[in-house]
């Protein structure tokens, strides 16, 4: 059915002071067949409206005398917005204004310069929704006058026999000619098993004080429910004899169900079932309203499509409301914890509660478009959509729902006509953060892709006996000849991404094909240490590949040192102590690096099966020649001793760094005094010049350090 028939010849109020904009607006309305009274301004329109209410009011903001706030606001003192329906029109588009027209009573609004297309939509959907909200109201005055005539049924309770009688009524409720109800225990079996205790209890309430009372309560027959509502008269035997206890009983099921249904219809959409604006806001003000977890983020997703007039001069209204409902049950499918809703004809809503970090927002965004992107089927014709996401977020932004909502519709429009993006944030600094995340997400994909991923490796020398004994091997991603991106910059962007999986075994079997390389090139045996993130020491399949890389390249256990950091190390002790213990088994040494920048404690540390310490560069960098700012260091290596580990510290640069670490008993350096990481040809040839020097490396016995 096309319903855009039924809005013909609906009558349009166009209150604007500019000539020129009100001949146009008069025009356009005239030719989708409405009839339009002009009024030039606010006083002028306030006349009108004593002799003729329009159905619709179009209406100018910035007029002389009275302006389009307080014009609207004196409408809406006489009319509900059901009544005489306001959309306002203005060129301002920040949000005090938006807010402003809605607090003078403003149905919606459109912005100047106007889109016109656009405006007859919200013409055309304004009166449509009056309709049907005048439609419902008058369903609730039947309704009103139904329950006053209904039938009631009568009961009586005789206390003595606690027997119990009924009228016909209310046996002519059911269906089932089987009912029969003899006794206060026959009423209680039949009555919902939730509601049971609360109706004893309040038999009994009325038994105690002798008043009248009135509730309702579920009943159950023939696996269907009703709602009664019962009546309890007072006893007019004040002595608390015999006299029975009666009253009225009426069956208001109809009466809830089509009081939940106008419930559901006031605050949903008519064609998606999807929360309507007015209920969105009053959803997200309660959310915030109940928010406590401080480090939780709430996203608000704006979501609009490219070229939707395009498809709508394609298909017919009764298709276009078929694709609406499509686009709402895909939506649904996203996530359960996330409350969505229809905005406007074209503009969906999403919020999303429990958001932790910012980049799972667009994980989410991603989802919806991917979902939106696939062909809807419609009355036989296929249908692509081209998603925009606007998105503004609770509580970096601010804590009304109005504002916030406002906010992603504005990022909307900003990535529609502005940025041309799929993915928009109200917050310009969230937009550049984006923009870089996903800049670097796709080098990372890239450099996977096109072997553009390379292993640097740093010397690591035992500083007593100034042997070479093993290398640190450190990803980097080339993005040209002489062009390298940080591991700073890329690492994180690999964690929250998950890329950090394939990226990390590739790591594994670079690093193993590559002492395969050097030993077969006569380099003696040295530890290379390999960085595990946490989300790869939590893959079951990692002990496995490890072993299956090092057998693949026939290498000696003692070659690869895992390094883990102290955070991975404490989520899980248990589960920490059992997988580092299969390491140890196969013969791998196990470094916990970076330490004493995390959160270890020696109830912890000295449970967990490994071999060495590796010392943060943080507590090497300030240390002074005399030794100043070394406590902290010095602590480590004392305390590593004494639970049987070595130690190595890292980010070592000036010489006075080494003499203190000697002194003080540290095992191993590695850092820029000996040479700062180095491409794996480079590595050989430093390798090389260095054994010249020195004589040769540490043999196999002391791969991991002096224990």
């Amino acid at each position: 059915m096309d319903t855009s028939k039924t809005i013909l010849h609906n009558t349009i109020m166009v209150v604007d002071d500019d000539s020129v904009t009100r001949m146009t607006l008069c025009k356009m309305l005239q030719g989708e067949k409405y009839n339009v009274i002009e009024a030039t301004s606010g006083e002028t329109a306030l006349e009108q409206l004593e002799k003729q209410k329009p159905d619709l009011i179009l209406m100018d903001v910035l007029m002389p005398g009275i302006n389009g706030f307080e014009a609207c606001q004196r409408i809406r003192d006489k009319y509900t917005y059901n009544e005489v329906p306001v959309i306002m029109l203005t060129g301002l588009n920040d949000v005090s204004s938006v807010d402003d027209a809605f607090d003078a009573g403003a149905n919606d609004f459109i912005t100047k310069p106007i889109n016109w297309p656009l405006l007859i939509k919200r013409v055309r959907y304004a009166l449509r929704d009056r309709q049907i909200q005048l439609a419902m109201e008058q369903n609730e005055a039947r309704l009103n006058q139904a329950q006053q005539i209904a039938k009631l049924a009568y009961w009586q309770l005789d206390k003595p026999t606690q027997k119990m009688l009924f009228s016909d009524t209310f046996y002519q409720q059911f269906p089932s000619k089987k009912i029969s109800l003899n006794s206060f225990n026959d009423y209680l079996m039949l009555t919902h098993p939730e509601d049971r205790t609360y109706v004893q209890n309040k038999f009994t309430e009325h038994l105690i004080h002798n008043k009248p009372m009135e509730f309702d309560h579920r009943f159950q027959v023939d696996h269907k429910t009703y709602v009664f509502h019962l009546n309890i008269e007072a006893s007019n035997d004040q002595n608390g004899g015999a006299s029975p206890i009666q009253g009225i009983v009426q069956n208001i099921t109809q009466q809830r169900n089509a009081e939940a249904l106008l419930e559901f219809q006031k605050n949903h959409d008519d064609i998606t079932g999807l929360s309507n604006k007015r209920h969105l806001h009053s959803q997200l003000q309660e959310i915030i309203n109940n928010h406590t977890e401080d480090k939780q983020l709430i996203a608000i997703m704006a979501i609009g499509f490219n070229r939707f007039d395009e498809i709508h001069h394609s298909i017919d209204n009764h298709s276009m409301d078929i694709l609406f409902r499509c686009i709402a049950q895909r939506l649904k499918g996203i996530n359960s914890d996330n409350i969505l809703g229809r905005y406007n004809t074209d503009t969906f809503i999403c919020i999303q509660k429990n958001i932790d970090r910012i980049d799972m927002i667009e994980q989410v965004v991603e989802n919806i478009q991917s979902r939106l992107k696939q062909a809807f089927m419609i009355e036989g014709q296929e249908i692509f959509l081209d998603s925009q996401v606007g998105i503004s977020i609770f509580p970096m932004e601010d804590d009304s729902a109005d504002a916030l909502i406002t906010n992603s519709i504005i990022a909307l429009n900003s990535a529609k006509q502005e940025i041309h993006e799929s993915i928009c944030f109200h917050s310009q600094s969230m937009n550049t953060r984006a923009r870089k995340f996903r800049d670097i997400e796709s080098q990372i994909r890239k450099a996977i892709d096109e072997n553009r991923l390379e292993l640097f490796y740093q010397p690591q020398i035992d500083i007593h006996s100034r042997q070479l004994v093993g290398a640190e091997a450190l990803i980097r991603l080339k993005l040209s000849d002489n062009n390298w991106m940080s591991p700073i910059d890329f690492i994180p962007v690999a964690e929250e991404t998950g890329l950090i999986i394939p990226v990390g075994y590739w790591i594994i079997d670079s690093a193993c094909q590559q002492i395969k390389h050097w030993l077969d090139s006569g380099m003696h045996k040295l530890r290379v240490g390999i960085n595990l993130s946490a989300k790869q020491f939590g893959d079951r399949e990692l002990v496995n590949k490890i072993d299956q890389c090092v057998a693949k390249y026939n290498l000696p256990s003692e070659c690869i040192d895992l390094e883990i950091t102290e955070s991975i190390a404490l989520q899980n002790i248990d589960q920490t102590i059992d997988s580092l213990q299969i390491f140890r088994q196969r013969g791998y040494t196990i470094s916990m690096d970076d330490f004493g920048t995390g959160y270890s404690s020696l109830s912890s540390l000295h449970l967990l099966p490994i071999d060495m310490l590796k010392i943060d560069r943080a507590f090497i960098k300030d240390i002074g020649p005399g030794g100043e700012n070394g406590t902290m260091a010095k602590t480590i290596i004392n305390m590593a001793h004494n639970l049987g580990l070595s130690v190595i510290a890292e980010g070592a640069e000036e010489e006075h760094h080494i003499t203190f670490l000697r002194h003080n008993g540290c095992n191993e350096v590695q850092g820029f005094y000996y040479s700062r990481p180095l491409p794996a040809k480079e590595f050989y040839d430093y390798y090389t010049s260095y054994i010249a020097k020195t004589g040769e490396p540490l043999q196999n016995e002391n791969l991991a350090g002096n224990q």
